[in-house]
């Protein structure tokens, strides 16, 4: 029996499962198969509230079993290895050998008891410890976990917040202020020499790409200094591809900020992966009124009904049978496909402009032709 299963001796013939007389005597007598030295411990790396739990599914069968309580239980937890070092430093006494400890070196000083869950004493062995990694985009985790390998004694997270007696908001600032993290000097010469050569589409590509990949210590200040340049090509294209007619700046920079989420998308990112950067105004309908399709078709109607009054007396003979023809077709809903076609100058786009109200077009226009469906 191999456990609690008969063995199936043709199978491990066939699968050529051999051992040797010296193997089986090793094993008879329980000897050690294989041995690491020195010990590894893991040490978790979490963020305040966001430790593992465990708790027993089975409970929901007993018939003593109480919601609350189970929820109280799973809240509470147990203190994972970085909870118990806070712990261990806390009740530390002042210039004791485990306050001039990190982290990652406590594992050498102390043994964690898995089942009480505390850092007691060393008094054999050697082991070393080894932080959980966590990549540079995983935010605040990362940041948790580079001030762990530079700050002792730390009794809390709130701790590892703190510098010179100032508490700092974020991990990530009390990084910058320690001197952690490297300046965005790098990003910013880079978005400084592409400002002369690119438009701004092409400089909110290298915006993304510098969020996405180089992990910016800074990115507000980033976009603070260049966001004139980001979008330097909004304000043309909101005057003249949508109802917004004189832009402000502020709706130039905002729409300029839905394009830049909107690319981050395709990274499976957006801007709130960046707490610091601003997010576009929830109220503004970007998807809509950057649509051409849609675009097309907010217009002022009583601006166009003036345009239509004054524009179609003035229509030619050829231009006033084309208007009248696709007029019946979209007044009809025939579903037809007209071409306006003619060299330049001889008043295609005047033609389809003088109604705009009724020509809700799909709209082809070069030098030849015009052509749009009704």
């Amino acid at each position: 029996m191999q456990f609690g299963r008969p063995i199936d001796e043709v199978k491990l013939y066939l699968d050529a499962r051999y051992i040797s007389s010296c193997e089986a005597i090793w094993r008879i007598f329980l000897f050690h198969i294989q041995k690491q030295v020195p010990n590894v411990v893991c040490l978790q790396v979490h963020l305040p509230d966001e430790q593992s739990v465990v708790f027993d599914p089975d409970d929901p069968n007993d018939p003593n079993y109480n919601a609350e309580d189970a929820e109280d239980a799973e809240n509470e937890g147990k203190p994972t290895t970085l909870m118990g070092w806070f712990n261990a430093n806390a009740a530390a006494a002042e210039g004791s050998e485990v306050l001039n400890t990190l982290y990652q070196n406590f594992p050498s000083k102390m043994v964690w008891n898995a089942k009480q869950h505390i850092w007691t004493d060393r008094k054999k062995g050697f082991a070393i410890g080894r932080m959980y990694y966590a990549h540079p985009s995983a935010g605040e985790r990362f940041y948790l976990r580079l001030l762990l390998t530079c700050v002792k004694g730390a009794t809390s997270f709130k701790h590892l917040r703190s510098f010179e007696g100032i508490v700092y908001p974020t991990f990530k600032d009390a990084c910058i202020v320690r001197g952690l993290l490297e300046d965005d000097s790098e990003w910013r010469q880079c978005l400084e020499e592409a400002k002369d050569m690119q438009m701004g589409g092409q400089l909110r590509r290298l915006f993304v790409t510098i969020l996405c990949d180089c992990f910016p210590t800074n990115p507000r200040a980033l976009w603070d200094e260049f966001k004139p340049y980001l979008c330097d090509d909004l304000g043309h294209y909101l005057m003249h591809n949508t109802n917004i007619h004189e832009p402000t700046e502020e709706q130039i920079y905002d729409c300029g900020l839905y394009l830049i989420d909107k690319l981050l998308a395709v990274f499976g990112k957006g801007l709130r992966n960046w707490p610091t950067l601003p997010l576009p105004d929830p109220n503004t309908n970007w998807a809509a009124m950057l649509n051409p399709l849609i675009g097309e078709q907010q217009y002022n109607q009583t601006q166009q009904r003036d345009l239509a009054e004054d524009n179609i007396p003035r229509l030619n003979s050829d231009q006033k049978s084309a208007f009248d023809r696709i007029l019946t077709a979209i007044e009809g809903k025939t579903g037809e496909a007209f071409f306006l076609h003619g060299s330049g100058g001889t008043g295609k786009t005047f033609t389809v402009k003088s109604k705009v109200s009724e020509f809700h077009t799909f709209l082809c226009a070069t030098a030849e032709f015009h052509a749009f469906y009704v």
